[in-house]
């Protein structure tokens, strides 16, 4: 805009008006410069240990924390992570590699877990105590057995256990009360528990957590190995397996135990439900269905989505998680569920039975070895059948994902015929013709991808087909 005067004013100007564009730009610009740093959303404090109640160091941050993993280039290595080193025992270059191979065979998916506390490498144990590296061994070998289609396990496998069994004796016999209780010891003891249910032995697993109990307790309780929480969480995993699979109560946290939730926040809606895609509405009649039941039992629900939404987007988006959260949060939820005391003729008691299938499947469970626990499957499946036979409306999603949970539960083990009829029966009345239809279904309940999707996929499939030769 130009405006003049009459000559012999003021001198002559020209005035422009900035355009309102350019002094948005601005004006943002300046905005951003003055609060950067300021508008940092800060992660609420980890909760204190659910184990030992301890809180975490100041500064330690965590909301099952989700943050960016550094990446490290490392130059390629010459051989494996065992060829340098040195072993107790005597060990020929096949047996090294027999240990290697199981190892890989074995490890979990990668799920992102961080932890603050220093990580050994696994191969520490057996390169400091012979006992354990005969176990290894037998391990290895009986994996070796088990892939190759063998029944029972080899004479040579047989052997290393038996020397390791000895050596672990002659320690709890002799008087060296230290060596009898320490730390590989232990370890061993918790191998032949694992081993043990993994081969469906469950007296011996009985009779070697008594034992086991015994040397915790001699060490000062299970607090006393908070400076070794990998060794920590394996005597409570292996507690916890024998309890699920003999339907004993466990030895550790079964008189005193907290039953707030751990993780998730206030009450609210149930994270799977808020992010599922659900355009025919399906999700409010679920969340009504959870809004009913126990108090108990829907905050350990609500944990559980939590740290399955951790999960789920730290594997799709390459990101991390807070391990020692993740760690206390599966034991919790496991401790609290196998606690937890409902009617049997109930529904909460099924969904009790489900939930404690679908979290020990994603913790307690191995890659490649998969732990089938016998009293826990049997008990789902007789638990659904009556559910089955009920007048009471449960919404139809949630009975898809009980079933998927069932049959995950009898893989291994003996099934009833009743549950493959009625799974077949059931993606033909919801009208679910293929795995992405199911699945997103089972993603409005509760499901990880990286750790269920291929026991799951194989088993809807063969039930879509069973149900289309039923209709041909």
């Amino acid at each position: 805009m130009l405006t003049s005067t009459p000559l012999g004013d003021t001198a002559l100007f020209i005035v422009t008006t900035p355009t309102k564009q350019s002094v948005e730009g601005e004006r943002k610009h300046i905005r951003s410069r003055v609060m950067r740093g300021k508008n940092c959303k800060k992660l609420p404090s980890r909760p204190s240990s659910w184990i030992t109640g301890n809180s975490t160091p100041t500064g330690t941050t965590s909301s099952t924390r989700i943050t960016n993993a550094a990446t490290l280039s490392i130059p390629a290595k010459v051989g494996h992570g065992l060829s340098c080193a040195a072993f107790p025992a005597e060990m020929s270059p096949g047996l090294l590699d027999l240990i290697w191979k199981f190892h890989r065979a074995t490890s979990r998916p990668d799920l992102g877990l961080v932890f603050d506390s220093p990580s050994h490498p696994w191969f520490d144990p057996i390169l400091n105590d012979v006992a354990c590296l005969h176990f290894t061994v037998f391990v290895a070998m009986t994996y070796r057995d088990y892939v190759q289609g063998r029944a029972e396990s080899s004479h040579s496998a047989l052997a290393h256990f038996a020397k390791a069994l000895g050596m672990i004796r002659q320690r709890l016999d002799g008087s060296d009360s230290e060596g009898s209780t320490c730390d590989s010891t232990i370890l061993v003891v918790v191998g032949f528990i694992t081993s043990a249910l993994t081969l469906g032995d469950l007296k011996a697993a009985l009779g070697h957590i008594r034992g086991l109990q015994q040397m915790v307790m001699l060490r000062g309780g299970i607090l006393a190995f908070q400076a070794n929480k990998t060794l920590q969480t394996k005597i409570l995993c292996a507690d916890l397996g024998v309890a699920l699979s003999a339907g004993c109560k466990p030895r550790f946290f079964s008189d005193t135990i907290s039953w707030g939730s751990y993780i998730a926040p206030k009450p609210r809606a149930s994270t799977s439900l808020r992010s599922c895609r659900d355009p025919l509405g399906h999700a409010s009649g679920l969340a009504a269905f959870l809004g009913g039941l126990d108090t108990k039992l829907r905050l350990i629900w609500d944990d559980i989505s939590e740290l399955a939404r951790a999960v789920n987007v730290a594997t799709q988006c390459k990101l991390s998680i807070d391990g020692e959260l993740y760690r206390d949060g599966m034991i919790s939820i496991h401790y609290r569920l196998v606690n937890l005391c409902l009617d049997a003729s109930s529904t909460d008691e099924v969904i009790r039975l489900a939930l404690l299938t679908f979290a020990s499947t994603i913790f307690l469970g191995r890659c490649g070895v998969e732990t089938h626990h016998e009293n826990l499957a049997r008990s789902l499946q007789g638990a659904l059948s009556r559910l089955s036979c009920e007048p009471k409306a449960v919404p139809a999603q949630l009975v898809l994902w009980l079933y998927a949970v069932c049959r995950i539960s009898a893989l291994g083990g003996t099934e009833q015929g009743w549950i493959r009829a009625a799974l077949a029966e059931l993606l033909r009345s919801m009208d679910l013709k293929s795995w992405d239809d199911v699945k997103l279904r089972l993603k409005c309940v509760l499901w990880v991808d990286v750790l269920l999707d291929h026991l799951t996929k194989k088993v809807v499939i063969a039930a879509m087909d069973r149900d289309t030769q039923v209709l041909i």
